[in-house]
């Protein structure tokens, strides 16, 4: 289990993975965010800025790709070029758990790395 908080995002922003680590911080589970947005998730007040982040992110992702197939094609060998990543501050929503009492932070804030990540589907 990963001790860091780990989600994963489909080109279009929505998120296909979130971690146990994700799940304790907020309260909220991978059937409960899956599919959805990412901004929707995130608070009001980060929504712009992730949307940027995660559309930069998205954009170098596919600048990678689009380099590796050329060092593919060049030299027969694959791999991405140099990563790049975004750092930027979030806030999502803390969701308690049934029963519990509402004591803890309404919003637990992070510091999120976006890196693009390449599979060999492209």
């Amino acid at each position: 289990r990963a001790k860091v908080p780990v989600f994963a995002l489909d080109l279009d922003g929505h998120v296909t993975g979130w971690n146990q680590t994700l799940e304790v911080l907020t309260g909220l589970t991978l059937p409960q965010v899956q599919g959805r947005k990412f901004t929707d998730i995130v608070s009001v007040e980060n929504r712009e800025g992730v949307d940027k982040a995660v559309k930069a992110t998205i954009i170098a992702a596919h600048e990678e790709v689009s380099n590796a197939h050329a060092v593919e094609s060049n030299s027969g060998t694959t791999g991405l070029a140099q990563g790049s990543s975004a750092l930027i501050e979030i806030g999502i929503p803390v969701v308690a758990p049934a029963g519990a009492s509402a004591g803890g932070p309404a919003v637990r804030h992070l510091a999120v790395s976006l890196v693009p990540k390449s599979t060999s589907e492209g």
